[in-house]
C-alpha cells in the first residue's frame, strides 16, 4: 500500500519562489472572510458567513414581483448600518421615494439613474476613486468601502449602440452590452477587493420565447455570463401574501442561494418579508416576521403546554432562551414591544449562522 504523501516544499524554497512578488503569502496567512452581518437572519445562515461577503460581486435574478429590489435594498441597508456606504443605481427610472425610505435607506444612501452602460460605469470608477483619494488624506477610514447596488444592469446598453438603434432601428440583439459587462466585471472586482467595497447586481429574468421543452423556459437577458462570473448568486424564485383578519399584512418572499463561493455551499434557501402598514407592524422591511419565520424552520421555536396555557418558547439544545405565553402571533407581538429581547433573539440566530470557523 502506497504511503500519502504529505511532504511539500522547505520554508526557504517558498520565499525563494515569492521573492520581490508584492502581496504574495500563503493560504494559511491570507485574510479571513470579511462580512456585514445583514438585517435578514435567513441570509445569514445561507451565506454561511453570518453576513454578506465583503469585496465580492454577487447576482439577484428572477422574475418580477420577485423580491429581487427589495433583498439588494436589504443588503445595501445592511452594510449602511454597519459604517459603509451604500450607492444605489437605479436603471428602471421607476424609483419611489416613500417606498426607498420606508426601506429604511433615507438620506444615508447615495442614489442615481443613469441613462446608459458608459454613465454607469464611469460614474462607479469616480465612486471608487473617490474612496481610495479619501482614504490616502485620512478623511474615510481603511474599512470603509462602498456598497453598489445595480438595479437592473439589463436595463442599460452602451451609448454607441443606443446612437445606432435610434438612426437603424433594432437589427440584432445586444450583443455589445454582454462584451462590455463581462469586460468590466473583471477590471472592477479587484478594485472592489482592495477597497473593501462589494456589488450587488440586480439582473431580470424574461420567457424564453420559443425554447424547446428540453431548454430554459426562462433566461436572464444579456446576464447569462455574469451569473457564472459572479462570486455569490441568488434566485428570487416567488411570492406570497400574508393575509390575516382579512386584511394583506405583509408579502413573503422566497430566495435561493445557487451559487456561494464563500463556504461552497449552495441550494440555500430563505425568505424575508415586507409590511404593508395593514398589521402590527409598519410598512417596510417587517425583521421581525422574518426572524420568527427562521427560527420556526430552524426548530428553535417550540409549541408547548404550561399549566393548562399556551406558550412558545425559544430554545438552544437544552437551554431555554425565552418563553411567552400564547403563540407566534404573541411572540411577534413580544418581540414589537420588548426590543432588547427581539435584539438577543436575533443575535442568537446569527451565532448559530456561521459556518466556516
Amino acid at each position: 500500500m502506497k504511503k500519502k504523501r504529505t511532504a511539500s516544499a522547505s520554508l526557504e524554497a517558498l520565499r525563494i519562489v515569492a521573492d520581490g512578488v508584492k502581496g504574495m503569502t500563503t493560504v494559511n496567512c491570507m485574510e479571513e472572510e470579511r462580512y456585514v452581518p445583514t438585517i435578514f437572519t435567513s441570509y445569514n445562515r445561507a451565506t454561511g458567513l453570518g453576513g454578506h461577503p465583503l469585496r465580492r460581486m454577487m447576482a439577484v435574478h428572477g422574475k418580477n414581483q420577485t423580491g429581487k429590489s427589495i433583498l439588494a435594498a436589504g443588503l445595501a441597508e445592511s452594510a449602511r448600518r454597519h459604517g459603509h456606504i451604500p450607492v444605489i443605481y437605479e436603471a428602471e427610472w421607476a424609483a419611489e421615494k416613500r417606498w426607498l425610505n420606508r426601506l429604511v435607506l433615507g438620506e444615508g444612501t447615495l442614489f442615481d439613474m443613469p441613462a446608459n452602460l458608459d454613465e454607469l460605469f464611469s460614474k462607479i470608477q469616480r465612486n471608487l476613486d473617490n474612496l481610495r483619494k479619501g482614504k490616502e488624506k485620512g478623511l474615510i477610514q481603511d474599512e470603509i468601502g462602498c456598497c453598489f447596488v445595480i438595479d437592473t444592469l439589463t436595463k442599460l446598453i452602451p451609448q454607441e449602440q443606443f446612437d445606432e438603434l435610434l438612426k437603424d432601428g433594432i437589427k440584432k440583439s445586444y450583443s455589445m452590452q454582454a462584451q462590455w459587462v463581462s469586460l468590466w466585471s473583471k477590471i472592477i472586482v479587484p478594485q472592489a477587493y482592495r477597497s473593501n467595497s462589494s456589488f450587488i447586481i440586480v439582473l431580470q429574468e424574461r420567457q424564453n420565447i420559443g425554447a424547446s421543452k428540453f431548454a430554459k423556459q426562462r433566461k436572464v437577458t444579456l446576464g447569462e455570463a455574469l451569473l457564472y462570473d459572479v462570486s455569490q448568486r441568488v434566485e428570487c424564485t416567488h411570492s406570497k401574501q400574508i393575509i390575516e383578519s382579512g386584511k394583506v399584512v405583509a408579502t413573503q418572499f422566497f430566495y435561493e442561494m445557487e451559487k456561494n463561493k464563500s463556504d461552497g455551499m449552495t441550494n440555500q434557501a430563505g425568505s424575508i418579508f415586507t409590511g404593508t402598514g395593514e398589521g402590527d407592524a409598519p410598512p417596510g422591511f417587517d425583521l421581525i416576521r422574518e426572524a420568527i419565520e427562521e427560527g420556526d424552520q430552524r426548530g428553535v421555536i417550540k409549541k408547548q403546554k404550561r399549566n393548562k396555557m399556551d406558550h412558545v418558547t425559544i430554545v438552544s439544545g437544552e437551554e431555554e432562551i425565552l418563553s411567552v405565553q400564547g403563540g407566534i402571533e404573541d411572540l411577534r407581538q413580544h418581540f414589537r414591544t420588548d426590543s432588547d429581547d427581539f435584539d438577543r433573539y436575533v443575535n442568537f440566530l446569527n451565532v448559530g449562522s456561521r459556518r466556516i470557523k
